[in-house]
């Protein structure tokens, strides 16, 4: 497990069995923190989880802020997320 306090990248998703028995992950929300202490805190704060069935937090662990905003951005441009973050 990373120290708490380490930045990261993270995406919110709701993983489901499908009928063929494989799980799948809808994927709800990406972001990146710098402090991993506050990640649960900070996701309430941008959307209510509930609404999405969100049940699932994955993370990558990257200490520099520029890598970690480099990384979430890929992310937002090559995947359609179920929560639209604002700007």
């Amino acid at each position: 497990m990373p120290d708490s306090r380490m930045g990261a990248i993270y995406f919110v998703t709701s993983r489901h069995l499908c009928p063929d028995r494989r799980i799948s992950h809808s994927r709800i929300y990406c972001g990146q923190t710098s402090d991993l202490s506050t990640l649960y805190t900070s996701i309430e704060k941008i959307m209510n989880v509930h609404d999405y069935d969100a049940n699932c937090v994955c993370i990558l662990p990257r200490v520099e802020e520029a890598l970690r905003v480099e990384i979430e951005n890929d992310i937002h441009s090559k995947y359609t997320l179920l929560y639209k973050r604002a700007g």
